[in-house]
This record gives structure tokens, C-alpha cells and sequence, in this order.
């Protein structure tokens, strides 16, 4: 599929490449094909990997279906009820309850990254970086140190980060978003 996909780009930048329209839909088809620059979507999803990113609009969702996390326009994360924002049953934990944020709609990322941090950022990515604006550094126990860690949300609806590669490899728990607000 994908050779399928390259053949016909190469047509339509060999063909159309002079004209204003061809250029256009040249850039088109690379968008809808090319994969980001940061790690695959992980929507649907449990776990983030250190490394991976949450664009606005993607989400985890807990193996039971019943709680997901979402990273929201506003650069706030927040863990809703429901399998996904088509069923969303309402909120039992945000980022902004325990941050300080600008609440301007924009470009925001999550990230887990390999120090332990679970941190929010302005901007489309990690190359378009424009400042943190939260992390679980601020708001929960920190075991600084560069290593294997992830960020899961849990059946319970607790999102945590671990310290290891996965639920089966895992050194216990980093920060999780409940203790955070005393639950």
C-alpha cells in the first residue's frame, strides 16, 4: 500500500509540481501519509512509553474502557470517565487542579520522559517546544534519574507513573494523579 501511496506522490510531484494546485495537493497526500516526527498515536491506548508524546486531542484509555486521559487544547490534562471523548462521563482529576496554567486554547504536548517527569509543554512538539507549563515533578514524589519509566492509566482511574518498561517490568510506582489530590 504504502509503494502504492509513494508511486503515485512521485506522479503527482512530477506532473503537478510547476502548478499552484499540484504543490497543494502534493503537500496534502505527504500530510495524511508521512508519520510524526514524535512517537506513533497513541490513542486508545493504556500506556506511554518514555519518549511518547500526547498531541491535543489524543488520549490512554484504561484496559477496562472506563477511564481514559486526554490532553486537552487548554494545556490541561485531564482524566475523564468513559472509553473516549464520544463518552466522556465526566472529569475526576485535571493537571490544572494541582498547576498553575494560562488556560489559552493552543498547541500543547505531554510527554513521559526518561528522567521520570510526566510533563506538559506549549507548543506542537518536542522540536516546536515553547515552554512547560506542568509536570508531576511539582506535584508528587520525585526519584530523579535517567532510566526506563512510563505513564499508564489504570482500571481504577488513576493515572501513574511507574519506573520500569511496562506492567510486568515495573519498580513501583513514581506519582500517580489521585495522590495528588489526596484521594
Amino acid at each position: 500500500m504504502f509503494g502504492m501511496i509513494r508511486s503515485l506522490l512521485r506522479a503527482l510531484t512530477a506532473g503537478m509540481a510547476a502548478s499552484t494546485g499540484g504543490f497543494a495537493v502534493t503537500l496534502l497526500a505527504v500530510a495524511i501519509v508521512a508519520p510524526s516526527s514524535a512517537s506513533a498515536n497513541p490513542t486508545g491506548k493504556p500506556i506511554l512509553h518514555a519518549g511518547q508524546i500526547l498531541a491535543v486531542g489524543e488520549y490512554l484509555v484504561a484496559p477496562n474502557g472506563q477511564f481514559f486521559v486526554m490532553m486537552q487544547d487548554d494545556g490541561n490534562l485531564v482524566v475523564y470517565r468513559g472509553s473516549g471523548p464520544s463518552n466522556q462521563q465526566g472529569a475526576i482529576w485535571a493537571s490544572a487542579q494541582v498547576g498553575h496554567y494560562p488556560h489559552v486554547v493552543g498547541a500543547y504536548y505531554a510527554v513521559m520522559q526518561n528522567d521520570g517527569n510526566f510533563a506538559i509543554y506549549r507548543g506542537a512538539g518536542p522540536s516546536f517546544n515553547q515552554g512547560f507549563v506542568w509536570g508531576t515533578v511539582q506535584s508528587g514524589h520525585y526519584s530523579p534519574g535517567l532510566g526506563n519509566y512510563f505513564a499508564v492509566i489504570q482500571n481504577d482511574g488513576n493515572f501513574v507513573v511507574y519506573r520500569g518498561t511496562g506492567l510486568a517490568n515495573n519498580s513501583g510506582p513514581v506519582w500517580g494523579s489521585l495522590q495528588s489530590v489526596g484521594r
